[in-house]
């Protein structure tokens, strides 16, 4: 399990450590663990997540399936997931976008590209919308 102590909540930063500290205890019931701390990367940004939903609008449009679901399976797709312990069973649950670095929400855009293509949609591209990111 992944946590977040951000600069810009740091009211939250107790529970946050508090959490993480009995996810990691819990998990030591069972097996070793490994704690890591490191500096957290860029999240995605803005324009990327407008640009992922309509994307995903446009396949609904298309297909007739929700654009959560469309979401879901795009993450599990780009192995955006993660495996947890609930009730003492291993779990794989889908990560929020909200997680994903610049870097790892590209590798959706594109992901999400490809799938407008082989339903042969034709889809806008982030410049035509206005959009840009690096």
């Amino acid at each position: 399990m992944n946590y977040l102590l951000s600069r810009k909540r740091p009211e939250t930063a107790k529970q946050i450590v508090a959490r993480a500290i009995d996810e990691a205890r819990e998990q030591y019931k069972q097996h070793d663990v490994e704690i890591v701390v490191k500096k957290a990367d860029k999240s995605r940004t803005g324009q990327q997540n407008k640009y992922f939903w309509a994307l995903c609008g446009l396949i609904e449009q298309n297909t007739g399936t929700n654009k959560e679901d469309i979401k879901i399976r795009l993450m599990d797709a780009c192995g955006f997931t993660r495996d947890i312990w609930s009730n003492g069973r291993p779990l794989t649950i889908t990560l929020s976008t909200t997680v994903l670095n610049t870097q790892q929400f590209c590798t959706l855009i594109e992901a999400t590209q490809s799938l407008c293509e082989a339903l042969n949609m034709r889809y806008p591209l982030p410049v035509e919308l206005g959009m840009q990111w690096t």
